[in-house]
């Protein structure tokens, strides 16, 4: 397994605001269809005082009423200029308002502290995931479905906001365990991201900068267990002090395993397989941050230095497009992206290293 340079550093929540606009003078009395992206903005400064009552200002601390509308403008432009190049098939997805879009691209690198940390593979009882024998479930010549969505068949939790703190890796490894904990037992528990950031402690557990979903699980096997979010609800901060509960303690772990890095196959398999699957990702792009629907992907994008963890929920190929694409569950509220969801482009090279650092755990 190789190593690589990864920061799980500040993953901030954010919130996409999508309008509609529908296309110029048609025939008439023909019903005009509306479009699920912007291709121009009208009238800017309301849109900016609308987005302000939305949004407040969103993680801008030093707030400048002119300067943060000129850059609110530039942001418009980007989402025009980007939207129209999906609108003449130039382009697989399109972007829309959030609450990143008063801040440039720097200040947003420069918040999230990109590349702060080296990533070092660290979990608790890990091992390769290989295929053993031909009986295997998850073997390659086992014939896979089309189509996965762990979403709809109940394995997944509503979708989270973890709000200004960079506690993504903490909701990417909730998000595996409570996939387990439904397989193994039939009930969907929301697992406490609170109790990684108070309780996950050592190298790889840095709490609101960032921490390793792997040294998650080993914090959760180590303690006995982990409790619900209604127990141990979430703060977008850490308390300074584990208030861990055993006796309270519904999840149990009894293992957790790498996919093989960088192979996107045997990530199918597992998707196809186990279920949710923890995942690292290259989320330092603009166009990302800015991410509202169609299926994403980069030529920029790493493979290698990746920046944010989020959750694999399964796969399937666009039926008009034919592209196959991956279904990921971010942590950035239902306001972004599709209902807090991704589509990123599938059997791509790894495209923003999907692929690179997959985990997933089974449950007593």
């Amino acid at each position: 397994m190789s190593r690589y340079g990864l920061a799980w550093t500040t993953c901030l929540a954010g919130m996409s605001w999508l309008a509609v606009l529908t296309l110029g003078q048609m025939v008439p009395d023909q019903k005009v269809e509306a479009l699920p992206y912007v291709l121009r903005f009208e009238d800017p400064k309301k849109l900016f005082d609308d987005w302000k009552r939305t949004h407040g200002h969103g993680y801008v601390h030093d707030w400048n009423e002119e300067q943060r509308f000129n850059i609110f403008l530039k942001t418009l432009a980007k989402i025009e200029s980007h939207n129209w190049k999906y609108h003449t098939q130039q382009s697989t997805y399109y972007l829309g308002l959030n609450t990143f879009s008063a801040m440039t691209h720097e200040e947003f690198l420069r918040y999230t502290r990109q590349g702060r940390y080296a990533k070092k593979r660290l979990g608790a009882k890990a091992s390769s995931f290989e295929c053993q024998s031909e009986s295997d479930q998850s073997c390659s010549s086992r014939l896979l479905p089309d189509n996965v969505d762990w979403s709809k068949k109940g394995y997944t939790t509503q979708v989270k906001d973890q709000g200004t703190c960079g506690s993504c890796w903490t909701f990417s490894a909730t998000g595996a365990m409570e996939g387990a904990h439904f397989k193994a037992h039939g009930k969907l528990e929301s697992f406490s991201e609170q109790q990684l950031l108070d309780c996950c402690s050592g190298e790889g557990c840095d709490g609101c900068d960032g921490g390793e979903p792997a040294m998650a699980y080993a914090s959760v096997f180590k303690k006995g267990g982990i409790e619900t979010e209604q127990q141990y609800p979430y703060q977008e901060s850490q308390n300074g002090k584990c208030y861990f509960n055993k006796s309270l303690a519904v999840g149990h772990i009894s293992a957790c395993y790498y996919v093989t890095s960088g192979d996107e196959s045997a990530l199918q398999q597992a998707s196809a397989s186990v279920g949710p699957i923890s995942i690292a990702f290259d989320a330092s792009h603009d166009d990302f941050v800015s991410y509202a629907g169609g299926i994403y992907q980069n030529a920029d994008c790493s493979s290698s230095e990746l920046d944010h963890a989020m959750l694999l929920t399964g796969y399937g190929t666009d039926p008009k497009t034919k592209l196959p694409y991956w279904i990921i569950k971010n942590s950035w509220s239902e306001d972004w992206g599709v209902n807090g969801y991704a589509y990123t482009l599938r059997n791509a090279d790894n495209l923003c290293g999907v692929a690179t650092d997959a985990t997933y755990v089974t449950m007593k």
